[in-house]
């Protein structure tokens, strides 16, 4: 198994309750597919869902749990996925930042060898530029799709 943790952050000019509205509402999730409830309400921690994620070449089955959750602040989950043996935890933060919001979100991943080519350093070092393009993709579209332009609101 490998470790890797990755910090990725983006000011949006945006209110941070509305950064933070779109954080934890399923149909505002960059390459969502398909989220069903299981247990809970989410975000409530505990509150578990079956998410399916477009990841381009392969359509990403795992099963989110809510671990904690800080109203308008910060929203961790635990992403297990059973097929390729991964777990990780995805932490959302919103914080006031210049008069609109600063986003950050961090996944600590942890992925069998196997998953990791090449295998030892030169793999891990490439999976955790994989995993940092994918959660700047992340915080983009969030970006685009919550910034207020030309002064309207």
């Amino acid at each position: 198994m490998i470790d890797v943790f990755v910090l990725v952050s983006t000011a949006i000019s945006a209110p941070c309750a509305r950064v933070w509205s779109a954080v934890i509402d399923f149909q505002q999730r960059p390459s969502l597919i398909s989220a069903t409830p299981l247990t809970g309400r989410w975000p409530e921690e505990t509150a578990t869902a079956h998410v399916v994620m477009d990841k381009g070449t392969f359509k990403m089955q795992r099963t989110e749990t809510v671990v904690l959750n800080q109203p308008e602040r910060r929203l961790m989950i635990k992403v297990d996925v059973e097929e390729l043996r991964i777990t990780s935890y995805l932490d959302y933060q919103v914080e006031p930042s210049g008069g609109g919001c600063r986003l950050s979100l961090s996944s600590l991943v942890a992925a069998p060898d196997s998953l990791v080519q090449p295998a030892g350093a030169e793999g891990r070092a490439r999976y955790a530029a994989g995993t940092k393009t994918a959660l700047e993709e992340t915080l983009a579209v969030y970006r685009r799709k919550l910034e207020v332009h030309g002064g309207g609101h």
